[in-house]
């Protein structure tokens, strides 16, 4: 295991897995991404979707070096992130203006509630909430106003959304397998 010295301190430096199915999902949802971007017009931004996942890294990481002492690569926080960007939307942004931070504090409030609720709300030692949903659900009900759910900007062509359809079966074959 490589360590990483800050101060005099050793911090083991823990890498990920290539069987990590968050890793295998995280592929999936970023196709998704991808797809929602270039096909279905999905009224978000790359610059959103990164932001909001290294926001949600970089906090993680912190509290892994924090509560753990060691650096580990945030599989999770990089999947909660990705899920939260894809599900929800900040109002007023609009497709193709790819560079745009309209509604960032709400999506990296997201990241921020997704990540501290596993460090914060447990039970015997085992968080309770899944760190996206919960997000997800707190930006919905908290801010409607502000952001809304994903399927609200959805295009109108049926076989984008069939090919998206097509696209989640497979992946979700390819992650259970």
């Amino acid at each position: 295991v490589p360590v990483f010295y800050w101060k005099g301190e050793p911090y083991p430096v823990i890498l990920p897995s290539i069987r990590d199915p968050r890793l295998h999902f995280s592929l999936v949802i970023w196709g998704l991404q991808i797809i929602g971007q270039v096909w279905l017009r999905f009224e978000t931004t790359p610059a959103l979707i990164i932001s909001t996942i290294l926001t949600a890294a970089i906090f993680e990481i912190y509290l892994f070096v924090e509560t753990q002492k060691v650096i580990q690569f945030p599989s999770s926080a990089m999947q909660a992130a990705n899920s939260l960007t894809w599900f929800v939307k900040t109002n007023g942004t609009r497709w193709g203006d790819w560079f745009s931070m309209n509604g960032f504090g709400f999506l990296w409030l997201g990241a921020f509630i997704a990540i501290g609720q596993k460090y914060i709300i447990k039970i015997k030692g085992e968080q309770v909430f899944n760190p996206s949903a919960l997000a997800i659900f707190t930006l919905l009900v908290l801010f409607p106003q502000h952001v809304h759910p994903t399927p609200l900007t959805w295009g109108v062509s049926w076989g984008g959304q069939l090919f998206l359809v097509l696209y989640l079966s497979l992946g979700i074959y390819y992650v259970l397998r």
